[in-house]
C-alpha cells in the first residue's frame, strides 16, 4: 500500500468526518476508501478512528496522526512547487537568501 495515498485519504476522511463523502472528494470508491484506512490502522497498530452512527471522529492517536499527516503532505506541496519554481534555471543555480547587512565599522 502506498503510505502517502494513506496519509492523504486519512486527511480527507477526518477533515469530512465521513468516509462516503471522503470517497467523493477523493473520486475513489467507499469500500476503498474504508480499506485504505482499516489497512492504515492495521499497520499503526492502533485506532485512528471512532465509528459511530452519527459520523466518524477521530481517537487521541488518530488527532495526533492527523497533525502529523496535514504537516507532511503540506510540506510536500511545498517542496514540489519549490522544486517546480526551479525549473528554467541553470544547472547548478541554487536561490540563496540575500546576504546580510556588514557589520563592520566604516
Amino acid at each position: 500500500m502506498d503510505r502517502l495515498q494513506q496519509l492523504q485519504v486519512f486527511r480527507r476522511v477526518v477533515e469530512t468526518g465521513n468516509i462516503t463523502r471522503a470517497a467523493r472528494d477523493l473520486a475513489m470508491s467507499q469500500p476503498s476508501v474504508s480499506r485504505i484506512i482499516s489497512e492504515l490502522e492495521h499497520r499503526l497498530g492502533v485506532p485512528l478512528l471512532l465509528r459511530s452512527p452519527r459520523g466518524l471522529s477521530a481517537t487521541e492517536a488518530g488527532a495526533a496522526f492527523h497533525l502529523d499527516a496535514v504537516r507532511i503532505l503540506d510540506e510536500l506541496e511545498e517542496a514540489e512547487a519549490a522544486a517546480r519554481g526551479l525549473q528554467g534555471h541553470p544547472p547548478g543555480w541554487c536561490a540563496s537568501p540575500a546576504s546580510p547587512p556588514s557589520t563592520t565599522p566604516s
